[in-house]
């Protein structure tokens, strides 16, 4: 049983699951499902309303995480333009946190291959910056930026 709490356009956002001492519960199945959900929420929102309404989104839950890994899944690479240049260096707590998890997220799935293909010409020393504290904190993340 499960306690739903974001609902938007009747599609489930966000869940919280009651703990059970239940043996054959599949954990990693149940994560699969709310990724699937949280996708699906995702999908809708930019398909009816574009990315700042997935971006306001992200602004008016508790935690922008989960949007921005849901949202980086989904993702066409148009998005990234939009995301990380933009929304790197901004003061805003939530959209910090949105942008970080998205670059975070991006770097997982698609490794070194996605950052090769950013426009980072334009980039400030502050985006750079933030860019790479969202990056996995080891020696190629540095030599990279040499």
């Amino acid at each position: 049983m499960f306690i739903s709490n974001i609902t938007i356009n009747n599609t489930v956002i966000c869940e919280v699951p009651i703990i059970k001492t239940v043996r054959s519960i599949d954990w990693e199945e149940q994560r699969k499902k709310f990724e699937e959900r949280h996708q699906k929420a995702i999908r809708d929102i930019l398909a009816d309303d574009g990315i700042n309404s997935v971006i306001r989104f992200a602004e008016s839950v508790e935690s922008p995480f989960p949007v921005a890994h849901a949202l980086e899944v989904i993702a066409e690479s148009q998005i990234d333009d939009v995301i990380i240049p933009v929304l790197l260096n901004v003061v805003n707590k939530k959209l910090a946190q949105f942008a970080s998890g998205y670059v975070r997220s991006r770097h997982y799935e698609q490794v070194w291959s996605w950052v090769d293909g950013l426009d980072k010409l334009t980039w400030t020393v502050s985006k750079i910056g933030q860019f790479l504290s969202d990056m996995p904190f080891t020696e190629e993340t540095w030599k990279f930026w040499r």
